[in-house]
């Protein structure tokens, strides 16, 4: 299931999107509540990144020597 914002910016990617567009976390938790509640079991999540992370590795290593 695909909800929020992003899935209505891209109707022909998510054709099956339904929900509302904002979802507060709070309410996303009370559904898994009520599903783990009922014996549903959750799917795993998984990280969908849109974007390569801000956080590089330093190019040049400055060179430290003791005195």
């Amino acid at each position: 299931p695909v909800v929020g914002a992003g899935a209505a910016l891209y109707p022909e990617a998510f054709p099956d999107a339904r929900g509302p567009e904002y979802v507060a976390a709070g309410a996303l938790a009370a559904l898994a509540a009520e599903r783990l509640a009922a014996g549903q079991e959750l799917l795993e999540p998984q990280p969908l990144y849109l974007r390569r992370p801000d956080a590089q590795v330093p190019k040049n290593y400055k060179v430290v020597t003791p005195q």
